[in-house]
Formats: structure tokens, sequence, C-alpha cells
């Protein structure tokens, strides 16, 4: 599902990243240059299955070269643009303004800007702070510390995204390929799909050697360690029930 499939266009779409990877690497965390990133992720997250283009292509998969940005963008993806702005605020990852952000062509002339300029909606300090603290849980399946409830992620925005990075990953190939593989293991083992999300986790290791995000949720799974979204039937991904209700 993840192999190329059109190998001109996977190499347009590399060059289309490359175009990008400077600018995004060295001041993806920028404020304005993460609204912008964020807002190119939801406006194809809420288009789909529209495919974007193959400039957009290019820009996301190069967005992801930025570590925090990656996280962020995870983060969106389970909950909502905004609440992982406000938990980049308050895990200190955002930066002040760039001069001039890294923007996807036609995103202001071609109008693909409108209705996805994102900001922080709640600015105070237990806003904040909790954000912080969900952002956290996020990444982590939704673990939740201090005998605090897991807050169940938006499971109707993660399979669509699923359904988006499965297409952005058969678009690229090389290195860039290795953050989209290792985000959809990611998703795999929210969802308590730990051999799917293991097959995941190694094969993005194939592109990036030791790429860090797979290889620890790769040592996490060896270990047995589940999702806590996956082991609370309040919480757990709905596909999960729907198939044992089949079964």
């Amino acid at each position: 599902m993840t192999a190329v499939q059109d190998p001109g266009r996977a190499s347009k779409v590399v060059q289309a990243a490359e175009s990008f990877l400077a600018r995004l690497g060295e001041h993806g965390t920028a404020e304005n240059q993460l609204c912008v990133t964020l807002g190119a992720w939801e406006r194809a997250l809420a288009h789909w299955p529209e495919h974007p283009d193959t400039p957009m292509c290019g820009y996301l998969v190069a967005s992801l070269c930025n570590t925090p940005v990656r996280d962020a963008v995870l983060v969106s993806l389970a909950t909502t643009p905004e609440m992982s702005l406000a938990g980049m605020v308050g895990t200190g990852y955002l930066q002040p303004d760039t001069l001039a952000p890294a923007v996807p062509p036609n995103w202001y002339g071609g109008s693909q800007a409108a209705g996805y300029d994102i900001e922080v909606l709640d600015e105070s300090d237990d806003a904040i702070a909790a954000a912080a603290e969900l952002f956290g849980d996020v990444l982590l399946g939704g673990s939740a510390g201090d005998g605090r409830p897991s807050r169940a992620p938006n499971w109707t925005r993660m399979d669509l995204a699923e359904e988006l990075l499965l297409f952005l990953t058969g678009s690229v190939d090389g290195p860039g390929k290795a953050p989209l593989l290792c985000m959809l293991g990611w998703v795999q083992w929210c969802r308590g799909r730990g051999t799917w999300a293991g097959m995941y986790f190694q094969a993005s290791q194939e592109f990036i050697p030791g790429y860090k995000l797979a290889n620890l949720l790769e040592r996490l799974l060896d270990v047995g360690y589940i999702a806590a979204w996956a082991k609370d039937h309040e919480t757990a991904w709905p596909g999960q029930r729907r198939q044992g209700e089949a079964a």
C-alpha cells in the first residue's frame, strides 16, 4: 500500500519537497511558519479524498523533516491544529516569527489558505498548561499520568489521516518516506494493532536507519507497552470494536 505507483510523479514530489527543506527545517517551529504548516495539513485533511497536488505533497512531506513539527502534526491529526499549536506554546517548542514563512504554491494567490488560519484559541495560563499536558499524552497514545483519565482522540480524523498518509507515502521515495511510515505506525499503535505498527516502524527505519521515533515506539512494542487509548473501552478505536462485533 505504500509502494510508489508512479515513479515520475514521485520524483517531482521529491523535487518539490527539496525546495522547502532548508526553510522548513530551520524555521519550522517559528510561530507564523507552524501556523501555515498546520493549516496546510488541515486543508489536505479537510479536502480528502481530493488528492493534494504535487507541490502541496512536496510541502507536506518537507514539513516533517523538523521533528517538533512532525510531533505537532501528529497531535493535530488526533485533536485539532489549534490544540496542537497551544501545546507547542506550552511545551516551549514554539519560536518567534520568521521573517518570511515558506508557504505552499498557490497558498495565498490561489486562495488555498482561506479558512485555514490557525491560532491559539485560549491563551490563559491554565489552558496552555492543559494543552502542553495533552500534547505529551497524545504522542504517547493517550498515556495520561498521575491518575488522570485518558482523553480519547478524534478517531474520525485519525482514520482520514491514515488515508492521507498512505497517499503521501506512496507519492514519495527516499528518506522523506521515513517520517510518513513512522506516523502510519503510530496510528496503528494507537489503535492497539501492534503487528501492523511494528511493520511500519521497521519500514521507516529502512529509509532512515535508526529513525528515532520509530525506534522508540518499536522498543515499546517489544516490551509489550500498549497505548493507553487501546486499553480503555471508552477511548479505544471504534474500528476495533466494529471488527470484534463482525467476528
